[in-house]
């Protein structure tokens, strides 16, 4: 564009102007507009270039962001697909840790020995010692750990509670107001109108908010508390078989003396 401008200058220079400080004049002009031109162009082709970059750079970005989103979705720890068949809960589901044992017992076809099921809570009155029952009964009223055991599962039930409490709303409000007004007998305008200057106002309201459970986090810890009790009650048993079993081992001990 700018080389044609340059050559029509040059052909009007040469054709009429024939005096030389007008040549030289003529061509001073013609190197200002050449250098002028060039300068033009440069500055579009660096501005048009710098648009279209940042234009490439934001496209650039937004492409890095969408595979990074997708690939967070996919490699996390719970796939979309585990968390459908999960209820909309993330994590694995509990399995219970394999444990190989026998069918029965290496001397079940004894004929000595009894296969049918047996209720062995009260084992210790085999003995038919009544001082030994006592001495059961009084270890489990008064024995501390076992009454601690005791307390650990009431503690386990109320954290049950709590956990299962988070289902509901975590936030329950409610609202009443009550007032009674009356215009003044002197007030303008009303103090000038005849009849009941008096009313009530009533006002109720309520307000309620809770966290949805979409990814499972308030049931699993729902699960969680449910396993923390039952185990708290297996421990109570242990502690109240041990206890059984040492105050009998004791006594018997002592007996035979």
């Amino acid at each position: 564009m700018w080389s044609s401008r340059n050559t029509a200058l040059d052909n009007r220079s040469t054709g009429s102007d024939r005096n030389p400080v007008q040549q030289q004049a003529n061509r001073l002009r013609l190197q200002f507009q050449t250098s002028c031109s060039v300068l033009d162009y440069a500055m579009s082709r660096s501005a048009s270039g710098t648009y279209l970059g940042h234009v490439t750079i934001k496209a650039r970005s937004t492409r890095l962001v969408v595979v990074v989103v997708t690939v967070l979705l996919l490699a996390g720890c719970t796939s979309t697909h585990q968390w459908w068949n999960n209820r909309f809960k993330v994590g694995p589901n509990y399995c219970r840790p394999p444990a190989p044992v026998a069918d029965q017992w290496i001397d079940a076809d004894t004929p000595n020995v009894q296969s049918q099921a047996t209720d062995y809570s009260y084992w210790w009155t085999v003995f038919n010692d009544p001082i030994l029952d006592e001495l059961v009964f009084t270890a489990y009223q008064q024995n501390l750990p076992l009454k601690i055991a005791g307390l650990r599962i009431l503690e386990a039930r109320a954290q049950r509670g709590i956990a299962a409490g988070s289902l509901f709303p975590q936030k329950q409000q409610m609202i009443g107001a009550f007032s009674r007004s009356k215009f003044s007998d002197t007030s303008y305008p009303f103090g000038n109108f005849p009849g009941n200057r008096e009313f009530d106002n009533w006002s109720v309201g309520f307000d309620a908010a809770w966290e949805l459970d979409i990814w499972g986090r308030i049931r699993r810890g729902v699960e969680s508390a449910d396993a923390n009790l039952n185990a708290q009650i297996e421990n109570y048993d242990d502690v109240l078989v041990i206890l059984q079993a040492e105050v009998a081992a004791a006594y018997i001990q002592m007996r035979t003396l």
